[in-house]
């Protein structure tokens, strides 16, 4: 039977590492004085980090040499849990915008494909609009797939 455990092991300090990201919009929405997107950063980062702590601590007995299917596993499971606490801001940040979309957005963002289901986008918070921009740089721009890849810095043993 497949052990998922150690792979979970290796998702959790990828969201830890994740969870920091939402600093860089707070810091924006703190210096244009967007005060309740403020709480949604900070909301987010909370949510972000708990549960990759709590994955990390149920994990820790779990660690190994991560085999090749595991780099499978790892690789999608990175492609759709990150997405998904990528979209937290976006979803309690925009009143109009609905999970589904907010994932979207996310995913687009993550993979730098460029689409939207957003309109009026210079109307959004500039804190918002960062996001989406670092959601291009942090995921379609190289820094997943380089912290993923073969010759990567993490060390799971």
């Amino acid at each position: 039977m497949y052990n998922f455990m150690p792979v979970l092991a290796a998702l959790s300090r990828v969201v830890l590492v994740f969870s920091v990201t939402f600093f860089v919009p707070w810091a924006w929405s703190w210096w244009g004085d967007e005060h309740r997107l403020q709480e949604v950063w900070l909301v987010s980062f909370a949510v972000t980090f708990i549960c990759g702590a709590f994955v990390m601590w149920r994990t820790q007995r779990h660690r190994r040499e991560l085999m090749p299917k595991d780099g499978f596993m790892l690789v999608n499971l990175v492609w759709a849990v990150l997405p998904a606490f990528a979209a937290l801001p976006l979803w309690l940040g925009i009143p109009e915008m609905d999970w589904t979309d907010a994932y979207f957005e996310a995913v687009s963002g993550l993979t730098a494909t460029g689409a939207t289901v957003l309109s009026g986008l210079d109307e959004l918070p500039l804190a918002i609009n960062v996001w989406r921009c670092f959601l291009q740089l942090f995921g379609g721009l190289g820094i997943i797939p380089t912290l993923l890849g073969p010759k990567s810095v993490w060390k799971f043993d």
